[in-house]
């Protein structure tokens, strides 16, 4: 392969000057130690991981940099929708990497934002009051968290297996509530 190097930068170069349409993208690896019977089975895998990189749950690498994190989420499934056209619901663990996120910067508006989204979409599925209950309690509003809480813990399965840990956040809430009195 050294011998077709040089053709192929240039080739390469002239590829990268060109714009095909704007869902085209293009990526040149150069796979040092290949000959032309490995660099398929070298570079499939980078393809399929470029193609459906858009397809993929959200990371946390991937949204640091974001301020508005559920504009983000929905911007995201626009694009699947319209790069793939797979018109799918917002997958669960993406919501989770957002909440994560949002809770971790102590982002107490747009985790409200979250939270709410996550109800109106899947109103059984219990992070999204928990996001609520987070907010309210951060706002000193207690009463409410606590409520917020015992209706996500309400909605956590029989499955979960840490749901002691859970409802050890209803009982300290009590006990806060107690002691404001």
């Amino acid at each position: 392969m050294p011998g077709h190097l040089k053709t192929v930068k240039k080739i390469d170069s002239t590829l990268n000057k060109i714009v095909f349409n704007l869902k085209t993208e293009y990526t040149f690896n150069n796979f040092k130690g290949e000959t032309h019977y490995s660099l398929i089975n070298r570079s499939f895998p980078f393809a399929l991981k470029a193609i459906f990189k858009d397809y993929s749950i959200i990371t946390d690498k991937e949204i640091e940099l974001e301020k508005n994190l559920l504009s983000y989420l929905k911007k995201k499934y626009i694009k699947i929708n319209e790069h793939y056209g797979i018109k799918m619901p917002v997958r669960k663990d993406d919501l989770e990497s957002i909440y994560w996120i949002a809770e971790e910067r102590e982002d107490w508006e747009s985790l409200k934002k979250i939270g709410e989204f996550s109800i109106d979409l899947y109103p059984e599925y219990s992070d999204g009051y928990f996001m609520l209950s987070a907010v309210a309690e951060q706002n000193k509003s207690y009463k409410k968290a606590l409520k917020l809480y015992k209706k996500g813990y309400s909605n956590l399965g029989d499955d979960v297996l840490n749901k002691k840990d859970f409802y050890r956040h209803i009982e300290r809430l009590k006990k806060i509530i107690e002691i404001e009195k």
